[in-house]
């Protein structure tokens, strides 16, 4: 089975069973994810193939292995925003390829520490003026990889493949038991950026469908057409949906600099009004993280007697809420520090003699919370039904 209207990769598995034998070798990408790219690579050949996005730099020791392994000579250059692995400070962006040493294949370049609205001319000039082929693989979250793509847009000519990883992610993640992945939006629900991007963008597309895990594959392609750049107004578009993560102002101005040169005065005008609404909502979503927060209703019938664990900056915020809107009862409100803060906090000690429905562990750190409960549950495993928790502080 294949998405509608798009073209099935032969996938190809003998580059990534070779590169997995290196001591050493990390990469986030799956098998599959792998399989698809190089069956990409192995049928168009190109020459010059730029990747923003690069982690561990599995991925670019993949394609050089590709391209080393079909004879086809060329220039790569790497494209990252970090310096560091951005799950662990402590390795370089890309380390994995700058291990490889003398088994480099291809003329290779790193442009670390930079987006690419900074970095294209650099690219352009390394690849001298061509680019076939792109792997795009950010952030996930909108406006990332939308942006990403309007800014090398203008520098890709008709026929250059464009890879696009973690088009599937937000399913993965949303069904995952991991709440880190659910919640989460650049891991979770909000991780669509390449997937909106891949059914919005004109070209010819290709897909995957990976019949023993009854899914599509996490990772989509489109060779660019003259359409492609004929309608990029709908990807334009695209940036009107909220932005999770909003760029610095130099990292806009880069952006600005290419579009204004490079697109329409209609394109130009919805980046604008997008920039403009999605830094409000920013603003809006900044003022709102200082007081916002969840109580979670859901779990609490009407008319319950409650007791509120803490008395920091949740516990008073929540304590607030419940006073106006009566929703509950409050029983008792306790805080292991309760000595120090005076009445109304009480001694946790009291929730043992006290008639209530519910305690609401009033903290948002995961940490603190489970230190709170396993305390509890050690004392009373009875009160394992009637604990509620962490409440979720709104963050943007």
């Amino acid at each position: 089975m294949l998405m509608a209207n798009t073209k099935k990769v032969d996938m190809w598995y003998e580059p990534r069973n070779i590169v997995q034998k290196t001591n050493g070798f990390e990469c986030e990408m799956t098998a599959d994810d792998h399989a698809f790219l190089c069956g990409l690579l192995k049928e168009t050949r190109p020459s010059t193939i730029l990747e923003i996005g690069i982690a561990e730099g599995g991925t670019t020791f993949i394609i050089d292995t590709v391209m080393r392994l079909i004879g086809q000579a060329g220039s790569m250059v790497s494209v990252d925003i970090s310096p560091e692995l951005y799950w662990d400070k402590r390795r370089e962006t890309g380390y994995v390829y700058k291990e490889v040493g003398e088994k480099k294949w291809l003329k290779h370049s790193f442009i670390i520490g930079h987006t690419i609205g900074h970095a294209i001319k650099k690219v352009i000039e390394k690849l001298n003026g061509k680019i076939d082929f792109v792997v795009i693989d950010t952030t996930h979250i909108i406006p990332g990889e939308l942006l990403d793509f309007i800014t090398i847009l203008p520098y890709l000519h008709v026929g250059t493949t464009v890879v696009l990883h973690d088009t599937m992610l937000n399913i993965s993640r949303g069904l995952s038991k991991n709440p880190l992945y659910v919640t989460t939006g650049a891991m979770g629900a909000s991780a669509v950026a390449t997937k909106v991007l891949f059914t919005t963008v004109s070209g010819i597309k290709y897909s995957s469908y990976i019949d023993e895990q009854r899914s599509f594959a996490n990772i989509s392609a489109f060779e660019v057409t003259k359409e492609t750049r004929e309608s990029i107004y709908d990807v334009f578009f695209l940036l009107t949906n909220t932005w999770l993560r909003f760029p610095t102002d130099e990292q806009i101005d880069e952006y600005r600099r290419i579009i204004r040169n490079e697109y329409d005065d209609e394109c130009n005008e919805l980046f604008e009004y997008a920039l403009d609404t999605n830094r409000v909502i920013s603003q809006n979503m900044d003022s709102c993280s200082k007081i916002g927060f969840h109580i979670p209703f859901e779990r609490l019938p009407y008319g319950s007697k409650v007791v509120i664990y803490g008395a920091g900056v949740v516990g008073k915020l929540l304590h607030a809420e419940i006073l106006q809107s009566k929703y509950c009862e409050i029983v008792l409100w306790v805080d292991k520090e309760y000595e120090g803060i005076g009445k109304p906090i009480s001694n946790p000690n009291d929730i043992y003699s006290t008639d209530f429905d519910y305690i609401i562990i009033a903290v948002e750190d995961i940490g603190v919370y489970s230190d709170i409960y396993k305390s509890l549950i050690d004392n009373k495993n009875e009160l394992k039904g009637k604990l509620i928790g962490p409440i979720s502080i709104t963050q943007r």
